[in-house]
């Protein structure tokens, strides 16, 4: 087993804390180290707190393109990690050996990781596996067929019905950890179906879901509190079945109301499609009359184009401009297969305006 390693001491990355439901700067930054290598075909990153405490986060990603280059990154700055890596939890995610439909074997790889983790830094206290999407499947199968070393499983958004055509596999609805789905409404048909199967297996699993359409279309709050609650489960026993997850945002109006329009800042700007993320949230939208599946006008600078409020990408032919309300309650301006922000030759911080379609 070949192992190559890069170890990064992180530092000043600032931590958010939930207060009130809200995120809030903490008054020190979270440090940590990260460990990035390979063991066998698979890629491999951990970020190691100044203090572990001897619980374990492992992350099983979701489907990739095939021909995407291989990579086990994930954001340490995001709110989750940073509550985690503050609390002294260990986080650590792996590539896999490909890309593409994989199951069987991601459950190997992240066995890997496991492995290499406890050969390292020693056998955790607790160790949980999130998976998201595909990575839903893959926790699912863990539980159902490799549960030693493992505590507990959560699955955001499970698509259950990925099959991995060189190794094809079927459940057995016999999960033998404890197992906590995390669906959006319109994707729950899925992991109920496979809790009503599971009735009588060595642990039933549990399905909480978010009022909110999409796909793994979950709020950061709503995915740790599933983390917290699935945590607390194995320390008590005890957890909400059946529960409504959903936690609704609640901010505070930064636009500023002109001409029969808004301004407002551009938050941020996706690196990947140019998304165009603002700080218009959902009260300014119906200010100005806007609703889904309406079209509204949006200018910058000299530009002024014309976009559709939408559900979805499909919602609009390749190109054309369309706009969503993201799982945080923002305004998101996209192009369908194409980049916005390259389009607009905006930046984040730059302000955009939206009224009314004329």
């Amino acid at each position: 087993m070949k192992t190559i390693y890069r170890l990064t001491l992180v530092q000043g990355i600032c931590c958010f804390l939930l207060i009130g439901g809200l995120l809030a700067p903490a008054a020190e930054a979270v440090k940590f180290r990260t460990e990035a290598g390979q063991l066998q075909q698979s890629k491999f990153v951990i970020a190691i707190p100044e203090s572990w405490n001897g619980k374990l986060l492992m992350l099983a990603h979701g489907h990739r393109p095939e021909d995407a280059s291989l990579s086990a990154d994930f954001r340490t700055e995001s709110p989750t990690y940073q509550h985690l890596l503050a609390d002294g939890w260990m986080i650590a995610s792996t590539s896999y050996r490909r890309n593409g439909a994989i199951v069987v074997d991601a459950v190997a790889d992240i066995e890997l990781l496991r492995q290499h983790i406890v050969q390292t830094y020693g056998a955790p206290k607790r160790l949980l596996v999130q998976g998201s999407s595909m990575g839903g499947a893959i926790v699912t199968l863990i539980a159902e067929t490799a549960p030693e070393g493992y505590d507990g499983l959560l699955a955001l958004g499970a698509a259950l019905q990925v099959r991995d055509a060189e190794q094809p596999h079927e459940w057995n609805y016999t999960p033998r950890l404890p197992l906590l789905f995390v669906s959006n409404q319109s994707e729950a048909e899925g992991p109920q179906a496979y809790i009503q199967k599971a009735a009588k297996a060595p642990s039933v699993p549990v399905f909480w879901s978010v009022a909110r359409d999409g796909h793994v279309n979950l709020r950061e709050i709503e995915r740790e509190t599933a983390l917290r609650a699935l945590d607390a489960y194995l320390d008590t026993g005890t957890i909400e079945r059946d529960k409504d997850a959903t936690i609704a945002p609640n901010h505070v109006s930064s636009a500023e109301f002109v001409e029969g329009g808004a301004y407002t800042k551009i938050e941020s700007i996706s690196s990947t499609y140019g998304n165009i993320n603002t700080e218009f949230i959902e009260g300014d939208l119906q200010q100005l009359g806007i609703s889904p599946k309406t079209r509204f006008q949006v200018s910058y600078g000299e530009q002024t184009f014309t976009v559709l409020l939408a559900t979805t990408y499909g919602d609009v032919p390749r190109g054309e401009w369309v706009a969503f309300l993201t799982v945080e309650g923002r305004l998101r301006i996209a192009r369908n297969y194409e980049n916005a922000s390259k389009t607009l030759g905006c930046k984040e911080g730059d302000k955009i305006f939206i009224a009314p379609a004329e």
